[in-house]
């Protein structure tokens, strides 16, 4: 941690500024102030390595990091962002937050709206206010997209940004996820059949490899309890 500073980044700075209702998740906290580097980081976060054994190296080229997506409009994961302060990249995206909610606009309402549309910038418009479009749940990270979609400076500096795929980050929570559908006794003999338990040690090898793991603030297990599970 020595070489970076966390503050309330993005989101929040939007919000603070509007007097208009806006759809807060999670809360992202302050920690350290005064560094070159900041770090926007989600509560539900479970840190494996500490920072500066990896994330020097791993903003080096952009000045910016984030965890790739494979979804075609939507590219990063939110729930861990780390940029120098100067970035570019990030103060255009702040920029873009902040004009997008100067109007007030109501959240889409349908469960299919929940899913990452196939065409933000034409389903969201950001660029024209007037038109006050409701924003989707997915309204910040495809914004990010449309950012790198139609500014060249940006689509460079996230192009430069070193590819760690945001899927080695979710190994615990999937596995919770697992143990909690193990413990429904109807299914609890399908389910053991078709995902056995792994073994603990070979567990602990594969997390132990990945930099940290994003939990689901939904669910009402934690790595403790999906650690007493797991076969010696």
């Amino acid at each position: 941690m020595a070489t970076c500073a966390c503050f309330v980044l993005w989101k929040h700075s939007a919000f603070k500024r509007s007097r208009f209702r806006f759809p807060l998740k999670r809360s992202f906290y302050p920690f350290s102030q005064g560094l070159p580097r900041a770090i926007c980081i989600d509560a539900s976060v479970f840190p494996v390595q500490p920072l500066d054994r990896w994330l020097d190296d791993a903003a080096a080229a952009s000045s910016f990091f984030a965890y790739k997506r494979q979804e075609k409009t939507v590219s990063l994961s939110s729930w861990f962002l780390a940029a120098n302060r100067e970035n570019s990249l990030v103060k255009k995206w702040d920029k873009y937050v902040k004009d997008y909610w100067l109007v007030r606009r109501e959240p889409k309402s349908t469960t299919r709206d929940l899913q990452f549309l196939k065409d933000p910038l034409n389903e969201m418009r950001p660029f024209e206010p007037d038109l006050a479009l409701p924003y989707p749940y997915f309204w910040f990270h495809h914004l990010f997209s449309i950012l790198v979609q139609t500014d060249a400076e940006a689509r460079k500096i996230w192009g430069a940004c070193e590819n760690r795929p945001s899927i080695s980050a979710h190994k615990i929570k999937d596995e919770i996820r697992r143990l909690e559908h193990r413990n429904r006794k109807p299914l609890r003999r399908v389910w053991n059949f078709f995902f056995p338990k792994p073994n603990r040690a070979e567990f602990m090898d594969w997390i132990s490899s990945t930099e940290m793991q994003k939990l689901d603030w939904r669910s009402k297990s934690n790595p403790l309890s999906l650690m007493k599970s797991l076969k010696k």
